[in-house]
């Protein structure tokens, strides 16, 4: 199914205005007395933005050549699972500044998690 990225946010919009009030949280949130960095990341092939009052997770791949799935995409994205994992283990969902992931693309009209086909020709030569 493909969704457009303003489809995307009133269909958010809808489903967190039936949440509970208090769900949304800022970008760097006290938990238990301490401060908590933000789940937000850079990488060279992802970019993780927080909309805490959406309460959605942005994970932007920023693909340099074509929109494929490639080697190093997927270490970006093991980098943002070890980074949420290490911030959020442990925690009651009532204190994870989001209740949703979406991935996006930044390439242009595309969206896709199709494996790069050079790279597969190569590994089967």
């Amino acid at each position: 199914m493909a969704v457009s990225t303003r489809d995307l946010h009133d269909l958010l919009r809808q489903a967190a205005s039936s949440l509970p009030l208090g769900r949304a949280r800022t970008n760097v949130t006290p938990f238990r007395g301490r401060r908590v960095r933000t789940p937000e990341l850079e990488l060279e092939h992802l970019s993780v933005t927080l909309d805490g009052a959406l309460g959605v997770l942005f994970a932007r791949m920023k693909h340099t050549q074509r929109a494929c799935y490639t080697q190093t995409l997927m270490q970006d994205m093991k980098t943002l699972q070890n980074h949420l994992v290490e911030l959020y283990a442990g925690l009651g969902a009532e204190e994870i500044p989001f209740r949703y992931l979406a991935w996006c693309s930044d390439a242009p009209r595309a969206w896709s998690l199709g494996g790069d086909l050079c790279t597969f020709t190569n590994m089967i030569r």
